[in-house]
């Protein structure tokens, strides 16, 4: 099994599994996703059709119009209602720790995009360090990140980092969730794959947490949920 399926085969086990005569305080029937950088909503739309319980708690996007179309969406009953945070830099992500099931982020492009001036974490629109710093205070089952494929190719230009200049930007990106307790996997995906008119290349990273439940589930343990604590539930 690849670990893009047992990440979700762990997701759901997690969600679903009894301990003893007591059940897990999570909703079987729902899993939360925390959307950062949301833009319109497109990742927390793919959510809900390949997993229809999930219910975004809260979107993290600066943009104007962008914030003003997820209203739209939320009004309209096309997207969960939530409250809307204009800033990645000063969201409070340790309110929502243990509450969140997956983090998503479709973290800004234009310092990877082969049609910028790919100025890479020189670049003030480089947000993945506060993407980090949030998958860090909520620590959530699963992290799911899109970007362009350009990031592939990007390369960091300074040194102020936990890996040296010249690192490709997506190997830094998998080590720092490495650092962070994850296990990460990534790969290119088109549009074309699901009927769409266009190409539109994508490059969409997977990790789940090995310090929580799902490395219990991958490893086989009967004995209980630990909670965030070490301690049996």
């Amino acid at each position: 099994m690849d670990l893009i399926s047992t990440a979700w085969s762990a997701l759901m086990s997690a969600q679903e599994r009894p301990c003893g005569s007591e059940h897990y305080s999570v909703d079987s029937t729902e899993i939360t996703t925390l959307s950062l950088c949301a833009g319109y909503g497109g990742i927390d739309l793919g959510l809900k059709r390949v997993l229809p319980t999930c219910r975004t708690v809260a979107y993290v996007e600066i943009e104007a119009f962008a914030c003003a179309n997820l209203v739209a969406k939320m009004e309209a009953g096309e997207l969960d209602a939530a409250p809307i945070w204009t800033d990645i830099k000063s969201f409070d992500g340790g309110a929502f720790r243990g509450r969140v099931d997956i983090l998503t982020g479709g973290f800004p492009c234009q310092p990877f995009s082969v049609a910028g001036y790919r100025n890479i974490d020189d670049d003030p629109r480089h947000l993945f360090p506060y993407i980090l710093n949030t998958i860090r205070d909520v620590q959530p089952e699963l992290v799911f990140l899109e970007n362009v494929e350009g990031i592939i190719g990007a390369k960091l230009k300074s040194d102020g980092w936990n890996d040296p200049s010249g690192t490709p930007v997506l190997l830094h990106v998998l080590r720092e969730l490495e650092r962070a307790g994850y296990r990460a996997t990534w790969g290119i995906f088109s549009a074309t794959e699901v009927g769409a008119p266009q190409r539109r290349n994508r490059t969409f990273v997977l990790a789940h947490a090995l310090s929580t439940y799902c490395s219990e589930v991958l490893s086989a343990d009967r004995g209980g949920r630990k909670n965030r604590k070490g301690q049996r539930t």
